[in-house]
């Protein structure tokens, strides 16, 4: 019973982080935290901080005092278009290696 009340929370915290980002009208050039971008994503803040450390996902800008990271908008859209993944060709590909 716990279980099924913890996802109905989180898929209502997941809805109303899906319409406060779409509330801000985030515009290319413009800068984001950590939460703003992990919400752009999709993703949990602890999941952008562990691919910073790791050297992967998206490009980010981090102040020379090393107090704050951003992100640029532009820069997440792009990331997720590289890496968007087309299932018809991963199939294609895996029938032509048999």
């Amino acid at each position: 019973m716990k279980r099924r009340n913890r996802n109905q929370e989180l898929l209502k915290l997941a809805q109303s982080t899906k319409t406060y980002i779409d509330s801000l009208n985030l515009k290319e050039s413009d800068l984001v935290k950590t939460p703003i971008a992990a919400g752009v994503l999709g993703k949990h803040e602890v999941t952008l901080r562990a691919w910073r450390v790791d050297g992967r996902g998206p490009p980010f800008i981090k102040d020379p005092d090393g107090a704050s990271v951003l992100y640029r908008v532009a820069d997440l859209w792009s990331w997720c278009k590289r890496n968007t993944v087309d299932p018809v060709t991963l199939v294609s590909k895996a029938a032509g290696a048999k």
